[in-house]
């Protein structure tokens, strides 16, 4: 496996609309920057290379990096309200195949650079040509080669960890205050059952059974369940909430359940999306 390579780049994007270029004779002004001379061109330059060198300093490359292998290209959106105050509000990106983790991250990220921003007070706001505050909105364009793995090498890894599903999720039904957990062998009918502690969120193994016929037996309910293409793979607790991980096809979806109802919460492109996730402790089931 070669050697992590870390190149990132980070610009000011100029893609403004004209609009709001004839709005902001002002663009916003960064620390200090006010005391350079007042000519436009160059406190725009000011706040941009101060800008981008806070903002390279304070965010947090390597969360990104120690789960994203490949080439990330993304433009992070934000925007200055009239008291000075930045919110990062959206990634835009090319689209590749495993960006729903790192999009999710990118932006999780940008919070606390925008948090550090706003409590040290230190954007001035944009100015239109009255000299009265306005809402000023841009973006950053980011840019960086990361990861373990290269191309090639994700198309062998997918396959490799879709083999370690021993046991595919089948049922998740509530007992007394826990969850019963019910999976069947990959390469069999047999039927493993586990009690999942609702306070502890560990397994406990209880039995095994030869199918799901011989499960029914002790657990009646499961005399209906129908065992359809697409299943779980697995579930587990998220802000005390059963979270089910469900395959469809070539589609991974999470799902929070509780008493009332099941709301479609994340979907993920392909298993190493799932194994990069925030999952990956309890995901496989070997």
């Amino acid at each position: 496996m070669r050697k992590k390579i870390l190149l990132f780049i980070l610009l000011l994007s100029v893609k403004i609309d004209a609009q709001e270029i004839k709005n902001y004779p002002r663009q916003f002004v960064f620390s200090s920057c006010d005391s350079v001379s007042v000519a436009i061109k160059e406190l725009n330059k000011c706040t941009n290379d101060k800008f981008i060198k806070y903002f390279r300093k304070k965010y947090d490359w390597f969360k990104i990096i120690g789960i994203a292998p490949y080439t990330i290209r993304f433009y992070l959106f934000y925007e200055i309200d009239t008291k000075g105050n930045i919110r990062f509000t959206t990634v835009k990106n090319r689209q590749h195949p495993y960006d729903s983790i790192t999009n999710r991250l990118a932006l999780q990220l940008s919070k606390g650079v925008a948090t550090d921003l706003n409590e040290s007070q230190s954007i001035k706001p944009a100015l239109n040509e009255e000299g009265k505050p306005v809402r000023y909105r841009n973006s950053i364009y980011c840019s960086f080669l990361g990861g373990n793995y290269l191309e090639d090498e994700l198309k062998n890894k997918i396959p490799e960890l879709e083999k370690k599903f021993t046991y595919k999720a089948i049922y998740a039904h509530p007992h007394e205050k826990d969850y019963l957990l019910y999976y069947q062998a990959t390469q069999s009918k047999e039927i493993a059952v586990y009690k999942l502690n609702a306070t502890t969120k560990k397994e406990v193994f209880i039995a095994k059974y030869k199918d799901i016929q011989e499960a029914n037996q002790k657990y009646y309910y499961l005399r209906n369940l129908k065992i359809r293409s697409d299943y779980p793979l697995s579930f587990l607790f998220k802000n005390d909430e059963l979270i089910e991980i469900r395959k469809t096809d070539n589609t991974y979806k999470t799902y929070y359940c509780n008493e009332k109802e099941k709301i479609k919460s994340e979907e993920f492109e392909n298993i190493l999306s799932l194994y990069y996730s925030i999952y990956q402790p309890v995901l496989l089931k070997n």
